[in-house]
This record gives C-alpha cells, sequence and structure tokens, in this order.
C-alpha cells in the first residue's frame, strides 16, 4: 500500500522559520564518531538557506544522503552581526534535492545544540 505524499500547503511546521542567505560550515560524520561524540575532520564551506529552532536547509557541494549525520558551524544569522561563540549543532539529514552540477539542497534537523544557542535562533526567527 502507498501513502501519497503530503502536500506542502497543507503540512504545518513545527517551528517558525526564517529564510537566510549565509555563510557557514559543515562537516559530514560518521555513525561512529556521531555516537562517540568525537566530531573531529575538515569542514566545508556552505550557505544556510532557512532556520528553525529545529531545524535547517543548507546549500552544499555534494549529494549528503538522507540518514548521514553533519555537523554544521554558523557565525552569524544576519550580515551585521557575528555570533561569539557561533552556533554548534550535530544534525542527521532529512533529505538531499539535486539543484545542479555543483550544487544539493539538504534539509537538516537538530540532534544536539545548547540550550543557548537554540534560544538565540528562536529571538531571530520570532
Amino acid at each position: 500500500m502507498f501513502q501519497k505524499k503530503e502536500s506542502a500547503m497543507l503540512r504545518t511546521r513545527i517551528a517558525e522559520r526564517k529564510n537566510l542567505d549565509i555563510q557557514g560550515f559543515y562537516k559530514i560524520l560518521d555513525r561512529d564518531r556521531f555516537f562517540a561524540r568525537s566530531y573531529l575532520g575538515a569542514k566545508s564551506p556552505m550557505v544556510i538557506i532557512d532556520i528553525s529552532t529545529t531545524g535547517c536547509a543548507l546549500k552544499v557541494d555534494r549529494f549528503i544522503p538522507k540518514g548521514s549525520y553533519v555537523e554544521i558551524e554558523l557565525k552569524q544569522l544576519t550580515k551585521d552581526k557575528i555570533l561569539d561563540p557561533p552556533i554548534i549543532a550535530a544534525c542527521e539529514t532529512v533529505y538531499c534535492r539535486y539543484i545542479n552540477r555543483t550544487s544539493n539542497k539538504i534539509g537538516a534537523k537538530f540532534l544536539e545544540i545548547k540550550h543557548e544557542d537554540v534560544d538565540r535562533i528562536r529571538q531571530y526567527t520570532e
């Protein structure tokens, strides 16, 4: 039995989402590193497309399959205000969509994020 996809217009968001166009960094975490809380590895540039207190959408340079773990780092939420300290969150990808030859859009839900970072995002989105 197949389920129909729910229309984007009919879905309700859990949290208020705000569009962005801000640079940030990400790194892919393998499952063992994620569960060991060892987030070593090289960072790659990305663009934050939108953000909420529960997750974000990112434009990245590679295909990152659903269910993958990534760590994101945001040094700003607006072009004129630097965050000190930056927001760092461990996420799980919930989708990855092809944009063009050099970029993909991923949706990521936050798995680990500091309470004060959630508060900073909430203040920005509301």
